[in-house]
């Protein structure tokens, strides 16, 4: 596993955590007596971890014990939520980044950062089988997202308009892990990278959730500008979108970092009232 060199973990942590303190405290849980402290009551949580690890960390069964301590230890500190499908695509990306950056406690880092990469997008998961919101959710950020290429591209605007269906459920699928389940693992980081860079005034999370949200917006739209011929020369625009998801599960490194690019740009405009609020 290639390092990312010395004391660089603090550079994610800074952003979800921000406290230092808050850091010092989860490093110095001792997990395993905590783990061992599971309960009938988390049975059902368990054994869905227990699948979702099988399934994508099948190839290599080496990281599924520390990632595995990792979401027993979240299940057990927050049994009012539980565990969710998706929170291991999150852990899995965390620890192999505080790994890579030489953290002398990856899977105290992973647990720490973890609660905020979940709430960052939270909105698009189901609270109960009646809930909404999530779908309400999704049609606002198909919205947005014909709104900010519109401002920058009108006429691109005009071939994603009758893809906003599409996006919706891409919202739905990608949106609540922060894309970890739609970029390859090469290039993830690099995403959480743009999406979680700067302090975010230290200790203000409200601040630093809503800014991570945005980019997560900015990012698509970002993608689908730099994708436009894709768009502007499709002849059908459900296939144009079909084709665009492929394309952002196959980009390499060079096309994640045009995207990004373009994504500042649009952070900028935005910031400075030029594009939707």
């Amino acid at each position: 596993m290639q390092s990312l060199g010395r004391n660089t973990s603090s550079v994610w942590l800074d952003f979800m955590v921000g406290n230092k303190e808050c850091v010092r405290e989860a490093r110095r849980i001792d997990l395993q007596s905590l783990i061992s402290t599971v309960s009938a009551k988390n049975d059902n949580d368990i054994e869905q971890i227990e699948l979702d690890l099988k399934r994508n960390l099948g190839r290599v069964a080496h990281q599924i014990p520390p990632i595995r301590m990792v979401l027993h230890s979240w299940t057990i500190l927050n049994s009012g939520i539980g565990y969710s499908q998706g929170m291991d695509t999150i852990c899995i990306v965390l620890y192999n980044y505080f790994c890579q950056s030489n953290s002398p406690r990856p899977e105290h880092d992973a647990l720490a950062a973890l609660g905020f990469v979940c709430r960052v997008n939270a909105g698009y998961l189901p609270l109960h089988n009646h809930d909404r919101a999530p779908v309400n959710n999704a049609a606002m950020f198909a919205s947005e997202i014909w709104l900010e290429v519109s401002a920058t591209h009108p006429g691109l605007g005009d071939k994603i308009l009758p893809a906003l269906e599409c996006f919706e459920v891409f919202a739905l699928q990608h949106m609540s892990v922060c894309f970890a389940n739609l970029f390859q693992k090469d290039v993830i980081q690099t995403v959480w990278g743009y999406l979680f860079r700067g302090e975010a005034n230290g200790a203000d999370r409200g601040l630093a959730l809503k800014m991570a949200a945005r980019r997560c917006r900015h990012l698509v739209s970002a993608s689908v500008l730099h994708y436009k011929k894709l768009w502007l020369y499709g002849k059908d625009e459900r296939q144009s979108f079909q084709i665009w998801g492929n394309l952002l599960q196959m980009s390499d490194s060079d096309a994640v970092k045009s995207i990004i690019d373009i994504s500042i740009f649009l952070e900028r405009v935005e910031t400075l009232g030029g594009a939707a609020q």
